[in-house]
């Protein structure tokens, strides 16, 4: 079975120690905002991974009252490319929400050397399941515009060592972009990348 890397090309990172765990992404939507009854309701019930490969998943409910700066961020996008870093940034934002319920508030960017040694740890399969799973209740509540959900998308730097992202989609253009929030630590805005460039590990500075 192919080794998951995690890992940038060119730069020093170690080599994660997860198997390749291969999950649906299984959202249960609860509620629209135009159908809520009270401020309480929950908007969405899904699945949380963490402790590398998705060893550990966590039901996680998020309410109106937590999910309406989310909304207020994805909001009146000017182009594709605006709502790219709101996207960014929400991504982040559902990070501290489902941080509060789970040990992954303690998440370090990329994987540390002491990372598993510490409780609520992600690898590339759990960031990039986590973001998938926030960027499909992204678009089941109509919050983007501009951008449809795909599916995970990886590359193989090392042929064996293997790495995951969440992916999307320009609706106008077909452009595809890398959502990756393995990089960073729990909260930050996720890097989004064209795919071309991220499959062929350019520099993760900044969004795309």
């Amino acid at each position: 079975m192919a080794r998951v890397s995690c890992r940038t090309p060119g730069l020093r990172r170690p080599l994660c120690s997860c198997v390749l765990l291969m999950i649906g992404l299984v959202i249960s939507v609860w509620a629209r905002g135009d159908e809520l009854k009270s401020e309480g309701a929950p908007v969405a019930r899904f699945p949380v991974c963490y402790d590398y490969g998705c060893a550990t998943r966590q039901q996680v409910e998020i309410y109106e009252s937590e999910f309406a700066a989310v909304r207020a961020m994805l909001a009146g996008s000017r182009d594709a490319a605006d709502e790219r870093t709101r996207i960014a940034e929400a991504l982040g934002m559902m990070e501290r929400i489902v941080g509060a319920r789970t040990p992954t508030r303690f998440d370090l960017p990329g994987n540390g050397r002491d990372a598993q040694s510490r409780g609520g740890q992600m690898d590339c399969v759990d960031e990039s399941t986590n973001a998938s799973i926030y960027l499909r209740v992204f678009q089941y509540h109509g919050l983007m515009q501009w951008h449809r959900v795909l599916g995970r998308t990886n590359r193989a730097p090392l042929i064996f060592n293997i790495h995951y992202a969440a992916q999307i989609e320009e609706t106008a253009t077909s452009r595809r972009f890398a959502v990756d929030s393995w990089f960073r630590g729990n909260g930050e805005p996720a890097v989004v990348q064209p795919i071309e460039d991220w499959l062929r590990g350019v520099s993760t500075t900044g969004s795309g």
